[in-house]
């Protein structure tokens, strides 16, 4: 079987979840005998990490990275690469409703008769659409277009409820983002911070998680910090600097840290000194950071917007509403924890990461690929 995968954003791009969580699902599909062929963009690939336009292969995986012009918001050099060999493949996985290439890949493969599966990875959340006219338009276009002939993935319950709002009775399928495990870092007991790892953005709901800490008594009181690692792009710049001013009016200076972007190693040893890490977001699709914590086993408090229940179930970290004296309480409770409390949490946390090990659940993404 013939899979390609048409994405804005495949590693070593830095930006966003999808493009690491499509690499692992590529090494494991080519790992079961899948050919597997992506054609994506330069966005955000470091420069001299890989050889723009020309097929390389990465890991086995064959790969075309595309240069793209910040002013080319149409990708055009990804359209046309796909144009050239979708024909030869079998099925066409899309990472994105609104990556322009997505909607001509659609077009091309409605012409070939291929087979398509759609991830929105989110997209069709209200925080995502927005009450925006033109996304709601947009969509309501690639519904009468594709809909009935278009596999939709949704990576959680709530996500696949979006899929039904939007297209209706389209056939879709429940499958959580899977990853590599990485091996375990030796932790360091004696680093006390709270973390959070992922975009400087709105979205992720910082400053209800500054104004929380603030207002926890047990956080003031404490030889604790706060670290934040991730990156601010240009169009969050002004959120940046309002979390500046926030940290500043809540009387949090020395006890919040920007860390900036860490990768490799360095995040893996991050996550596993932490005491306990954190994705409060208004709404997410599914939160890769979450995994990426639990695998060093380090609990996790996230919030009502995600679709992190789990948490609680498995007694690995708090799934709890994002309002700030919500997170305020569980902050005490957490720093006030036993610590054989705590250390059962740490084991619960190594134990529910390993349902999301790619290679243990490829036979459920071969298995719909195949239907």
């Amino acid at each position: 079987m013939k899979l390609l995968i048409v994405v804005r954003n495949f590693y070593p791009s830095t930006l966003g979840g999808p493009s690491l969580t499509l690499y692992w699902l590529a090494k494991a599909l080519l790992n079961q005998g899948i050919d597997v062929t992506v054609i994506t963009s330069s966005d955000h690939v470091p420069v001299n990490k890989v050889a723009f336009d020309k097929w390389i292969e990465l890991d086995g995986i064959h790969v075309y990275f595309a240069s793209v012009e910040e002013s080319d918001s149409f990708h055009c050099p990804v359209t046309k690469m796909m144009k050239r060999y979708i024909k030869d493949m079998d099925v066409i996985l899309l990472g994105s409703l609104f990556y322009k290439p997505s909607f001509f890949t659609s077009v091309w493969a409605k012409l070939y008769h291929k087979k398509v599966i759609w991830s929105p990875r989110g997209e069709l959340f209200p925080a995502a659409i927005n009450n925006k006219r033109f996304k709601t338009f947009y969509v309501k276009v690639l519904n009468k277009l594709f809909g009935k002939r278009t596999l939709f993935h949704a990576t959680s319950e709530i996500e696949s409820t979006y899929i039904k709002q939007y297209f209706g009775e389209a056939k879709y399928y429940i499958l959580p983002n899977y990853m590599t495990l990485p091996e375990r870092a030796t932790r360091n007991p004696h680093c006390p911070y709270l973390l959070f790892v992922g975009r400087i953005a709105p979205i992720k709901a910082l400053d209800k998680l500054l104004e929380a800490l603030a207002i926890s008594k047990k956080f003031r009181e404490s030889g604790y910090t706060f670290c934040i690692a991730g990156g601010v792009e240009a169009q969050f710049e002004i959120y940046y600097q309002s979390l500046l001013i926030l940290i500043s009016k809540l009387q949090l200076k020395g006890k919040v840290e920007f860390l900036g972007s860490i990768t490799g190693k360095k995040k893996e040893q991050l996550y596993a000194d932490a005491y306990m890490s954190f994705l409060v977001s208004k709404s997410e699709n599914f939160g890769n950071v979450v995994i990426e914590a639990l695998a060093q086993g380090t609990p996790v408090i996230a919030s009502k917007g995600t679709p992190w229940s789990s948490l609680n179930e498995c007694e690995a970290g708090f799934w709890v509403s994002n309002d700030s004296q919500s997170l305020a309480m569980c902050i005490d409770e957490i720093l006030m924890m036993q610590p054989e409390t705590y250390q059962r949490m740490r084991q619960n946390a190594l134990k529910l990461a390993e349902n999301f090990d790619v290679e243990r659940n490829i036979s459920k993404w071969i298995h719909v690929l195949e239907s």
